[in-house]
């Protein structure tokens, strides 16, 4: 039997929508390694904020040397990662996720509030920062962290921390230079474990 021109382009246009709609999800090439990972470079950008680079607040999150510890999720392509902070700096891991069937991934916002009083006595003796925060104000944060894995072990953070201040003596942080709200930029590459866990 001869189908009609338009019957058979009618069953094409089912069979191409059947094939399309069974199609599985694609699968992400690899997940990163668990386990803790380094910074091995980063490159600052204070973008207004001044003097608040000395207070070590985008090293502690993300400068180098620091410690990220990633843990992975339940389900695939999401993971933790718990930053160090640094001195008065205490986060929650951000629950992050790789994007479908490419190695990039995107963390949650996180926020925070910065414990002054363990930063101030981190700055080396004499800094004049120490004077205008002994004030009071709060430094409240909004972290947002994204990147790109080229392997298990080896991978790239881009960390953008947006500060705001409150209290009597935010008006001070001008002499420094700061300007709120302010945003400290850093990008940096990081590297996971190597060694393989014991059977």
């Amino acid at each position: 039997m001869r189908l009609l021109p338009f019957a058979a382009a009618a069953l094409t246009l089912a069979a191409a929508c059947s094939s399309s709609t069974s199609e599985p999800e694609p699968e992400l090439p690899f997940s990163p390694a668990e386990g803790t990972w380094t910074v091995t470079s980063a490159d600052t950008t204070l973008e207004g904020c001044g003097g608040l680079g000395d207070l070590g607040i985008v090293d502690g999150f993300i400068g180098e040397g620091t410690t990220l510890a990633l843990m992975l999720g339940e389900t695939d392509g999401t993971f933790t990662l718990a930053l160090d902070g640094g001195a008065g700096i205490e986060l929650d891991p951000l629950m992050c996720s790789q994007l479908a069937n490419r190695m990039d991934y995107v963390c949650d916002e996180a926020n925070v509030t910065l414990d002054l009083g363990a930063l101030v006595d981190a700055l080396p003796e004499g800094n004049p920062l120490a004077d205008l925060l002994s004030g009071a104000l709060r430094l409240d944060i909004a972290l947002e962290v994204d990147g790109t894995f080229t392997s298990e072990t080896m991978g790239s953070a881009t960390t953008a921390i947006t500060v705001t201040c409150s209290g009597a003596a935010c008006a001070l942080l001008s002499v420094a230079g700061i300007d709120f709200p302010c945003t400290l930029m850093a990008d940096a590459l990081i590297e996971g474990p190597t060694d393989t866990p014991a059977p």
